[in-house]
């Protein structure tokens, strides 16, 4: 059977979760989000021990996003490689409600790659003669 143990911030401003946030496991992480203050503003989540989400777990994650309504945005903290790799491939990242930090600063994205711009120069097409 897949666990979550989901734990308050010292701090009180978000939850840290340890395991696995699943089809089984995604009413429990609801529920605890609707047990926080609804003073909170910016919502933190510790992913530093999350080894698996699924799209039950993303969809959770969306609704909180979506509930904050510009009031601030859903941190994701700490998400582990697996984690990070299920969020880029989905967007997740990118997402105006979401930010993802590693140690408390924004990750820098490993697929772009900054590059001297390319000057293109106009040949001349035509017939020698």
């Amino acid at each position: 059977m897949f666990e979550l143990e989901i734990s308050r911030i010292p701090d009180g401003t978000g939850l840290k979760l340890s395991g696995e946030l699943d089809v089984a496991t995604a009413p429990e992480l609801t529920k605890a989000l609707l047990d926080l203050s609804p003073a909170n503003t910016r919502v933190t989540l510790d992913l530093a021990e999350l080894t698996f989400v699924d799209s039950c777990g993303i969809r959770a994650i969306l609704a909180l996003a979506r509930s904050a309504n510009g009031n601030g945005p859903v941190v994701l903290l700490n998400p582990t490689e697996a984690v990070s790799r299920v969020f880029e491939i989905l967007g997740l990242d990118g997402h105006v409600g979401i930010e993802v930090q590693q140690d408390g600063r924004l990750p820098k994205r490993p697929n772009v790659v900054e590059r001297e711009p390319v000057r293109l120069e106009a040949q001349a097409t035509g017939s020698a003669g």
